[in-house]
């Protein structure tokens, strides 16, 4: 429903804007300039850091789990019923943990990275702004949601806005 509704405007535009006067438009690949500028390769880092540390914290869980449980099967004869059902439940707990351990991981990435990405946004949608007035555009579509199936490569500021975006980027570093 969202791309036909972009499409009807879009095509609606550029059959008035024909009509009168010449549309001049850009695409823009908002992701590529995300993950390419040096904000954005920045916060992946870090993201990927607290990735791999929480992975080994979960490693290191599922380590004791199998280490417990071996030696539930190993030691079964000579275990007291108690503590049998000491390990059963340690081992329990550690299930547990692992699985909190991935949904809060995963949780706190995505919050975390939202919050990257929509701090990145902001920033970027002033550079794409100031970049159509100054080139004096009429539209700038973003190009997953184009959806065309060929673009002329002439059309793509996305590097241009790579670069506008990290001077700034780095000025205010």
């Amino acid at each position: 429903m969202k791309k036909v509704l972009y499409f009807t405007l879009v095509t609606l535009f550029l059959t008035l804007g024909t009509a009168s006067a010449q549309v001049s438009i850009a695409i823009i690949d908002l992701e590529r300039a995300m993950n390419e500028s040096e904000a954005g390769k920045k916060a992946n880092v870090a993201l990927q850091k607290e990735l791999e540390a929480a992975q080994a914290r979960g490693v290191r869980i599922a380590k004791e789990v199998e280490t417990i449980s071996k030696e539930i099967e190993t030691q079964r004869g000579v275990l007291t019923q108690a503590a049998l059902q000491k390990k059963v439940a340690d081992v329990q707990k550690k299930k547990v943990e692992l699985e909190r351990l991935e949904k809060d991981t995963g949780d706190e990435l995505q919050r975390k990275q939202m919050q990257l990405v929509s701090g990145i946004v902001v920033e970027m949608k002033k550079i794409i702004d100031a970049y159509a007035k100054e080139k004096k555009l009429d539209l700038i579509l973003e190009a997953k949601e184009a959806g065309a199936a060929y673009v002329n490569p002439k059309l793509d500021i996305t590097t241009e806005i790579i670069k506008r975006y990290n001077a700034v980027w780095k000025k205010k570093k």
